[in-house]
């Protein structure tokens, strides 16, 4: 007697299609996999009962009504491989390697795989409902996707027997990256969730159990922020509604890299409990905003990997700009340059041109670097009313070839003058 073959989930696969029309799977295109580590996608039906009431108390008819598809798939995030889920999570489209909140609406048909018993389940018109990420200590980065669809059924076949691998990169974790609040790097951030939430809703008409379309509301991104509680500047955040914003790298802020930037925000509640002896943690949930100068509530910025690469990065803009006034003598200077840059070796030099400088190591804290934009936060402020220069050593900053920044060594490229 030969045994019987039972799915395993450890032959499982997900393969998905961008669809051109709602709810048709296209045909003679790319097919591509969905890596995944959990997936909940199934076609199921509402349930209708019978209320007519009989003198035996029996139940006499139950149907099956609107007939929807949908479901979680988890995941590890990863470079490259969920590009196409997180433009239709923000309804935005990849202007080169930025990505912002948009209107368009995207659907996908996805397959579910189960090889060891050739069996295949298809479901279309698939919407991203929900995408969330967590990053958070000793962990890798970890994600989930909530698909709302249109139908879904078993296939004869698979869509493709060889799907093309969008990324093959491995996914990413908590120990690299680096993160900023209201502008200012912080190290005591122990995790951050993040989910963006587009409220679809399915509808239906007579003469018809699968969905006709699916209603999207807003694009509402929220989140949570937990730090080891150190002091009272993020609490102090929340209780005087003030508003931030929160960026953060994942990897090496180089190459196959992600930024992620909720460029304006206001924490919801903060809370710091105690429970046992262990370190005591901040939690401070966080609704974004829409930015009126960047026009969307996030920025995905893509790094992709290294090219043959002999240009070296030069300075874009600055704030404060060159010749401003009135410039608080405890304010980060920020430089944004061509391209992402890392710290090399030399000195940051800030100057009033009489003798009196600060001289910052490039590698000292005071001193980071989030892709493109290096950020120079001084321990002790500047002297009032003063004309500053800004004098950067040739090599200090590099790009991911290491091509050197030329540097500033000159008056006239980078003054400024404090706030009386």
């Amino acid at each position: 007697m030969s045994q019987l073959a039972f799915a395993s989930g450890g032959f499982h696969g997900l393969t998905f299609i961008p669809e051109t029309e709602f709810g048709v799977t296209p045909t003679g295109v790319d097919v591509y996999r969905f890596r995944h580590t959990t997936c909940g996608l199934e076609a199921k039906k509402d349930s209708l009962q019978s209320a007519e009431l009989r003198d035996d108390a029996q139940i006499s008819d139950h149907r099956l009504g609107n007939k929807q598809a949908g479901g979680d798939v988890g995941f590890e995030f990863s470079y490259g491989a969920f590009d196409e889920f997180l433009a239709a999570a923000v309804r935005g489209a990849w202007a080169g390697d930025v990505l912002k909140a948009g209107v368009t609406m995207r659907s996908f048909t996805i397959q579910r795989l189960f090889r060891d018993i050739g069996q295949y389940e298809t479901f279309t018109g698939c919407e991203v409902n929900t995408l969330s990420l967590t990053v958070a200590t000793n962990a890798m980065v970890t994600g989930s996707i909530n698909f709302v669809g249109k139908d879904g059924g078993f296939a004869d076949a698979p869509l493709s027997l060889s799907p093309i691998s969008p990324g093959s990169y491995a996914p990413f974790d908590g120990f690299s990256g680096a993160l900023f609040e209201g502008g200012t790097k912080i190290a005591t951030v122990t995790s951050i969730e993040l989910q963006i939430n587009n409220s679809l809703n399915p509808l239906y008409v007579i003469g018809d159990r699968a969905t006709a379309g699916i209603q999207a509301g807003r694009i509402n991104i929220s989140g949570t922020v937990s730090a080891y509680f150190a002091n009272q500047d993020l609490l102090k955040r929340f209780l005087n509604e003030e508003e931030s914003s929160l960026k953060f790298m994942l990897g090496n802020g180089v190459e196959n890299s992600y930024g992620v930037e909720v460029p304006r925000l206001k924490y919801t509640a903060g809370s710091n409990p105690v429970n046992d002896e262990s370190a005591i943690q901040l939690s401070l949930p966080f609704q974004a905003l829409m930015d009126s100068v960047i026009g969307s509530n996030i920025v995905i910025t893509r790094i992709p990997g290294a090219v043959v690469d002999s240009v070296p990065p030069t300075l874009a803009t600055t704030s404060p700009s060159n010749g401003a006034v009135d410039v608080p003598v405890d304010g980060n200077i920020v430089l944004n340059f061509s391209e992402p840059v890392v710290k090399g070796s030399g000195n940051i030099t800030i100057t009033d041109g009489s003798g009196n400088s600060v001289i910052i190591s490039v590698t000292d804290g005071q001193v980071s670097v989030y892709g493109s934009q290096v950020t120079i936060s001084l321990d002790a402020p500047l002297q009032a009313s003063t004309t500053y220069y800004v004098n950067i050593g040739d090599g200090a900053l590099t790009d991911a070839a290491g091509n050197a920044f030329t540097g500033i060594v000159d008056t006239t490229t980078l003054s400024f003058t404090t706030a009386a």
